[in-house]
C-alpha cells in the first residue's frame, strides 16, 4: 500500500531529489536548494510516495515567490518509471490538491514535457488542458566565444 507523506525531514527531502533525478535525469536539485525553496517559498510543500520505505513518487505544491495571489498554484507529480499505473501518480496528486485547496487556490499548473507523452496523457484524463507550450534551450559556455558589444 502507498504511502504519502509531506517531506520535511533531510532524508525525505533526499527521497524527493532521489526520484527527480531518476525522472528528470537533468535535474539538479540539491538539499541545501529544496531547504532554500522550503525556507522562502510560502507555501511550498514537497511529497514523497512510498511502498514498504521504499520511495516510489515525489510531488510539490506552492507558488513561485511573487505569484502568491494567483488563482492557480505550480505543481508536480513524479513516478518512477516501474512504478507507474499503478495508482501512486493519483495519490501524489491528491496530497497536492489538497495543498492547493489550503492555501485558497483554485486550480493547479503543471508542466509536461513533449519527450513525455504518457504524462500528457495522464494529466488529460484528469481534466487538465493545454493553456501554453514551451521549448527548452540551453546553450553551452564552454569554449563558446561571445559576440562583442555593437559600439
Amino acid at each position: 500500500m502507498v504511502s504519502v507523506r509531506r517531506a520535511e525531514s533531510d532524508d525525505d527531502l533526499r527521497d524527493v531529489i532521489a526520484v527527480r533525478y531518476a525522472v528528470h535525469p537533468e535535474a539538479q536539485s540539491t538539499l541545501e536548494g529544496l531547504r532554500h525553496h522550503l525556507a522562502n517559498w510560502a507555501g511550498l510543500a514537497y511529497f514523497v510516495a512510498d511502498v514498504g520505505g521504499r520511495p516510489v513518487g515525489c510531488g510539490l505544491c506552492g507558488p513561485f515567490p511573487g505569484s502568491e495571489g494567483d488563482a492557480f498554484v505550480n505543481a508536480d507529480v513524479s513516478v518512477l518509471a516501474e512504478d507507474r499505473r499503478r495508482g501512486f501518480g493519483s495519490a501524489l496528486a491528491r496530497a497536492v490538491s489538497e495543498q492547493a485547496r489550503s492555501l485558497g487556490k483554485e486550480g493547479l499548473t503543471v508542466e509536461a514535457r513533449e519527450d513525455t507523452p504518457e504524462a500528457s496523457e495522464y494529466l488529460e484524463k484528469r481534466g487538465f488542458v493545454e493553456v501554453e507550450r514551451q521549448k527548452a534551450l540551453a546553450l553551452e559556455l564552454e569554449g563558446l566565444e561571445l559576440p562583442r558589444a555593437a559600439r
